[in-house]
């Protein structure tokens, strides 16, 4: 007896895991995120159909339903593929990289920009991102206008570091998720960025449905925030900005950030200590208390500290460095890591 449609897994089932783990993300806004409890089936299938009728008519699939979306959650991993992730999960180091893993060391010194822009961030570079870098690093999409990685005048936008880490981060993403499912790998949708179509030629090739939207893969199968992942140029300050607060208010607050926060942070040296004490306030226990105006003020607060700072650089060689002088003791306090 039939048992109701069947349904592509290739196509589903990475989307059920993309959707499941972006609403267990507490900055996604999502109505089914509590700390205390997963995704239930309905509200996986409810964020999948969002996606879905953002499509022309004719490019719509029919969504599964709860049970058969429950039956994908409930799967166990096999446990080869908790053996592999757990060795590409690991830090990459050079030692380990090279020795276990094929990477060659000409990527060497492009996995240590990235390494130093993961710490700076708050985030971590595996091993497996590391393999896709190494794999990917001589490639890099071709087209202009319409495609995210240059600007609509058709002038590129520069190959920055964390351009390099977002495709090796998708790409490990989308291998992980196929891996865990059981199923063939297959990066065709990503493939596509890198044939060197023109960006009319892309638009045409997405809107009869020979090329997938590129957007519509990074939310519903990787998960990604396109605004953090391809306007960040390269500025650890933006990325931190839309990673410790909830998407739609970092959307809101862009133009004031850009102008009360980034674009006073004009070196190099002072994005980066802002990024990286930024990412240390936000991982302290008192942080997810707070109300988003306080979080706010206390990154304008922050970034008024760092530019204080510079003022201080030229007195440095001048007398016994403190360790002190480059920590904002108020605001740790404030937020729960200095303690009297």
């Amino acid at each position: 007896m039939p048992r109701g449609p069947l349904y592509d897994r290739n196509y589903w089932e990475p989307r059920v895991k993309a959707s499941f783990e972006r609403l267990q993300n507490p900055l996604s806004n999502s109505e089914a995120y509590q700390s205390d409890r997963k995704p239930y089936a309905k509200e996986v299938r409810s964020d999948i159909q969002k996606h879905e009728n953002r499509k022309s008519a004719n490019h719509r699939r029919q969504v599964p339903g709860d049970k058969w979306i429950s039956r994908i959650l409930s799967r166990p991993i096999p446990e080869y593929a908790k053996s592999i992730q757990e060795r590409l999960n690991r830090p990459w180091n050079i030692m380990e990289g090279c020795r276990d893993h094929g990477i060659s060391t000409e990527s060497i010194n492009l996995l240590l920009d990235m390494k130093r822009w993961c710490i700076t961030t708050g985030q971590h570079l595996t091993i497996g991102e590391a393999v896709w870098a190494d794999k990917l690093r001589s490639m890099r999409p071709e087209t202009s206008m319409g495609n995210p990685f240059e600007d609509t005048n058709e002038n590129n936008i520069p190959w920055t570091i964390d351009r390099y880490y977002r495709w090796a981060q998708i790409y490990a993403t989308k291998e992980r998720y196929y891996n865990e499912l059981g199923l063939s790998s297959d990066s065709s949708d990503l493939d596509m960025m890198f044939l060197g179509f023109h960006s009319l030629t892309m638009l045409t090739a997405m809107s009869i449905g020979v090329a997938d939207n590129f957007y519509e893969i990074l939310n519903e199968v990787v998960g990604g925030d396109p605004n953090v992942a391809w306007h960040g140029l390269g500025n650890p300050v933006i990325q931190v900005l839309y990673d410790n607060l909830p998407h739609d208010v970092a959307s809101q607050w862009r133009y004031r950030f850009d102008v009360e926060i980034v674009g006073l942070l004009e070196t190099d040296q002072s994005r980066e200590s802002f990024a990286l004490l930024f990412t240390h306030i936000c991982n302290a226990r008192m942080w997810s208390t707070f109300e988003t105006n306080q979080k706010v003020d206390i990154a304008k607060r922050l970034c008024k500290w760092v530019l204080g700072q510079q003022d201080r650089q030229d007195s440095l060689f001048k007398g016994p460095i403190m360790a002190d002088i480059f920590s904002p003791d108020s605001i740790l306090r404030e937020v729960g890591y200095i303690t009297e």
